[in-house]
């Protein structure tokens, strides 16, 4: 059950038999694996580390960060950040695939442009997208540090910004630290919000830690556990470091089934990075189960991969 080094910041989604992961690297790359247990490499998803068109908008970025993966209307929509270190010039960019399946005749990444962007003098930043589509709605989370979460509408066709629509502030912090990663889920009419707090990609210097408060929409208010609000630093503990696991944190959520089938889902899982305290702070990817209390919410269960 040894946990895949070098997996940052990772996205999963299953199709068939195969779970594909996607994370923050150069071109964004990809491992896939049937158990969760086992990983391999199969490619990444652009040919160069960063696109050229990002590139030219960003010519200090390097790689790409954050990567998120979801299955939309018959195909599996990428939203990924470009961005400088300690700076606010950002975008998220979008590309997709009808498969994921890289044997496919029909696998091939389209890029499909950006989505929003912030800029030196903003107020935000606009990394760590998490998009969300529910019904005739979609909508996109981002953000990091700055003055913390926001969302944007989006055409449901399009999924670039609603004509008009407005920048909503989500979850912040009140006082100094990292807020950052948000990735919402709906489950029997609650929108979870899950987000790391604190320091991330410091070895075993790092902070992180995950917490999660609910809405009953999709712009919230969200709420923790404690009836403490998301907007001044309120959030229930879901990871945190324990033991040689320091600083887990920017998760995603995801189900055990196949998205092409409805219906077909079964347990929940929550997979995340940390670093590993008796190998020098080498990251790492875990995977555990989440489960759901009888009151609705959701504690991280019993590890499926990546542990010791």
């Amino acid at each position: 059950m040894a946990s895949v080094r070098g997996i940052h910041d990772p996205a999963i989604i299953r199709e068939g038999d195969w779970y594909y992961c996607f994370s923050t690297g150069y071109g964004v790359p990809i491992h896939r694996s049937r158990d969760l247990v086992t990983w391999e490499s199969v490619g990444r998803v652009f040919r160069l580390d960063v696109p050229d068109w990002a590139k030219q908008e960003i010519p200090t970025s390097v790689n790409i960060w954050a990567p998120d993966i979801a299955f939309i209307d018959g195909r599996f929509v990428l939203t990924y950040t470009v961005a400088t270190f300690g700076q606010n010039r950002s975008l998220i960019g979008m590309a997709s695939t009808p498969t994921l399946d890289p044997s496919s005749r029909e696998y091939r990444w389209r890029h499909d442009g950006k989505v929003v962007e912030s800029f030196v003098g903003d107020d935000f930043n606009a990394i760590d997208s998490n998009l969300l589509v529910q019904g005739n709605r979609a909508v996109v989370y981002y953000g990091s540090y700055w003055t913390g979460i926001k969302m944007v509408e989006l055409d449901r066709q399009s999924l670039k910004p609603r004509e008009g629509a407005e920048r909503v502030s989500v979850a912040r912090r009140e006082t100094s630290g990292g807020i950052e990663a948000p990735f919402v889920v709906e489950r029997n009419g609650w929108y979870y919000m899950f987000l790391s707090f604190d320091k991330c990609c410091a070895g075993v210097d790092s902070t992180y830690n995950v917490r999660v408060g609910r809405s009953r929409n999709l712009e919230g208010p969200y709420y923790d556990r404690d009836n403490q609000t998301m907007m001044r630093g309120g959030g229930t503990t879901v990871l945190r470091t324990d033991g040689r696991m320091i600083g887990p944190g920017h998760n995603c959520i995801f189900r055990e089934g196949d998205v092409r089938r409805a219906g077909d889902q079964g347990r929940w899982y929550i997979a995340y990075h940390f670093y590993d305290r008796d190998f020098d702070g080498v990251q790492r990817l875990q995977v555990r189960e989440l489960l759901w209390d009888h009151l609705g919410w959701p504690r991280a269960g019993a590890v499926v991969s990546g542990g010791f």
